[in-house]
């Protein structure tokens, strides 16, 4: 245990010479230049037969960072529990099953059109009401009176699925800290979960299967990168104002 320890302890007393400007531009000096010399052979790759196996190997990368996905997916037994109508769209209030026993609050909105209909799987951020915060549901009420088909969810420890009882927990932090230790971290479990999503929007009569795209904002942004790079379902990948610099 005392290995691990040891780690936090370095850590902590970094910082005490973090007030001197000089240093902490050396610090950044420094990591430029690992980076640089760590990627001075990178090249972008010229034909889609050298892309490939680029991906493949990321993706494998990535699952075993994730900690895997489970080998067979449990049924989604998805249920409604009510129906809001609206000017020109409708709200299904609905949850569906993304582990044995692990549920998924969202929202579905269904514009007042016939047909199979594109459709967006809506993730968002850090946003105090999570998935019906008003900021996330503007931007779903708006893609719908275009004629999507918007499913959005609330993320693993936010919003309806907090662990507390009042909306606004940030999911990030204790939430995701408490599911390293089980080596299930939160980025993977989001984006297994949203290919659950994606698999609940696939049996709904009124969407296009080969017209779902993935988008959100912040917390959002890095969920949309991670699932549009880890499932070529999605057709149509937007994250918006996530990982900086």
């Amino acid at each position: 245990m005392s290995r691990f320890l040891a780690l936090p302890l370095l850590l902590v007393a970094a910082p005490v010479h973090a007030a001197d400007p000089a240093s902490g531009q050396m610090y950044l000096d420094f990591v430029r230049k690992q980076a640089a010399e760590l990627r001075a052979k990178d090249k972008p790759p010229a034909t889609l037969e050298e892309l490939k196996p680029r991906n493949d190997e990321l993706r494998k990368n990535l699952l075993a960072a994730w900690g895997g996905f489970p080998e067979t997916s449990c049924p989604l037994e998805p249920k409604s529990h009510g129906e809001l109508k609206r000017d020109g769209y409708r709200v299904e209030k609905i949850t569906f099953q993304t582990r044995p026993g692990i549920r998924m609050t969202a929202n579905l909105y269904l514009p007042d059109k016939k047909g199979k209909l594109p459709a967006i799987l809506m993730v968002h951020g850090h946003w105090k009401g999570a998935k019906q915060d008003p900021v996330v549901q503007s931007r779903c009420i708006g893609a719908a009176k275009l004629g999507y088909v918007v499913l959005c969810v609330d993320a693993f420890g936010a919003g309806e699925r907090a662990i507390g009882t009042a909306l606004g927990e940030y999911h990030g932090e204790m939430t995701a800290a408490t599911l390293i230790p089980v080596g299930l971290p939160l980025s993977g479990l989001q984006v297994y979960e949203n290919m659950r999503a994606l698999d609940y929007l696939l049996t709904r009569p009124e969407v296009d299967g080969e017209r779902i795209g993935i988008t959100g904002a912040s917390g959002g942004g890095n969920q949309t990168m991670y699932a549009g790079a880890f499932d070529t379902r999605f057709k149509c990948v937007v994250p918006v104002c996530s990982v900086g610099h």
